[in-house]
């Protein structure tokens, strides 16, 4: 169909600047009209189009172009110049430990700093439309806990018209701004002190089985070095909504022979009901089975299990990020930087020397 050429046309130019930078005034109906040689209904319907899938913003009554080429004289900055900037938190799963953490920190700081929060939660079917509704609300800068790994929702980062700075393990896309923890370090050091402890065969346990992220890198890196077995039938899928799903954990473990079997877990919540698992299976912890967690959470003090674990400030996450946002904020310069903040093993009574 010809409408779909010239969309995809249209495309092209908001992608290459033909048209403007992120943020700036795309075409009334009349201009598409006129600089595509269509109908006014026909330049409607592609204006709604480019609206529906991200390519243009709506603020008020005005469509501006979001191609992530980023302008401070454009359109949307005089929209949303105020003087209060405002800073949006995009946050999924706010009742984890983790994210309520360092949302809260994110919050104190930008307060401390003289701007105006805006905290979002979002769900992996709603982040687009939240990042949008940020700009729309006037924050000229983003925190996302980025975890919606898609080709859509990667362009739509791509896109966006204000810096975005990512609280993640990853990094979601070529040039942007990233703060972790060290995860790489610190899988590297869980293996190296279940080794030295005395535990002989080690599992990974996460949410999923793919082998992509760094602190199994890190933990399969000692084990590579050392000439210690593993491969993917360690890597343990464990299934916190769903825990008769994680019966299988408990054969794996009963059916290795190793006398003594070092597990570590993605982070605290999954090591805290790894524990229990064995426990109420009658598998020993620390003696058969070691477990390392990460994140150190407030969640595991009531608990008394007290886990060997990863601990690390999120105070320093949180102002880490801050720095990098308003640099960003204030240069408009996309640039590839991650801050990886220092972890520390507290070692609890979930590991032990043999």
């Amino acid at each position: 169909m010809k409408i779909n050429k010239i969309y995809d046309t249209i495309i092209n130019d908001i992608n290459t600047a033909k048209i403007g930078k992120s943020g700036n005034l795309f075409f009334t109906a009349e201009e598409v009209m006129n600089n595509y040689s269509v109908s006014y209904i026909t330049a409607l319907k592609l204006i709604n189009l480019l609206t529906e899938n991200k390519y243009l913003i709506p603020v008020g009554n005005k469509k501006l172009i979001m191609n992530g080429l980023y302008d401070k004289n454009s359109v949307l900055y005089s929209l949303i110049d105020s003087p209060h900037k405002k800073i949006g938190i995009m946050v999924q799963e706010i009742t984890n430990p983790f994210f309520a953490s360092i949302t809260d920190s994110l919050n104190s700081l930008i307060l401390a700093n003289g701007f105006l929060p805006v905290i979002k939660i979002s769900t992996k079917e709603t982040e687009a439309d939240i990042l949008i509704s940020l700009i729309q609300e006037g924050c000229q800068g983003i925190f996302s806990f980025f975890q919606n790994n898609n080709p859509y929702i990667i362009d739509i980062y791509k896109r966006l018209p204000v810096p975005v700075v990512f609280i993640n393990d990853y990094i979601p896309i070529a040039k942007c701004n990233v703060v972790n923890s060290d995860n790489l370090r610190s899988g590297y050091q869980a293996a190296k002190h279940l080794t030295e402890y005395g535990y002989s065969s080690f599992y990974f346990c996460g949410f999923t089985e793919k082998n992509g992220n760094p602190r199994l890198q890190g933990f399969m890196q000692y084990l590579k070095e050392n000439n210690l077995p593993f491969d993917n039938s360690h890597i343990l899928s464990f299934n916190i909504t769903n825990p008769a799903q994680n019966r299988y954990i408990v054969k794996t473990i009963m059916n290795d022979s190793a006398a003594r079997i070092g597990i570590f877990c993605f982070h605290d919540i999954i090591a805290e009901h790894l524990y229990n698992l064995c426990m109420s299976n009658g598998i020993s912890v620390p003696d058969k089975v070691g477990i390392v967690g990460y994140d150190k959470l407030d969640s595991m003090t009531p608990s008394n299990i007290n886990l060997t674990t990863f601990s690390y400030s999120f105070k320093n996450v949180a102002n880490s990020a801050l720095i990098l946002l308003i640099k960003s904020m204030d240069t408009l310069v996309a640039q590839k930087k991650v801050v990886s903040e220092t972890t520390f093993l507290s070692i609890g009574k979930t590991t032990a020397k043999l």
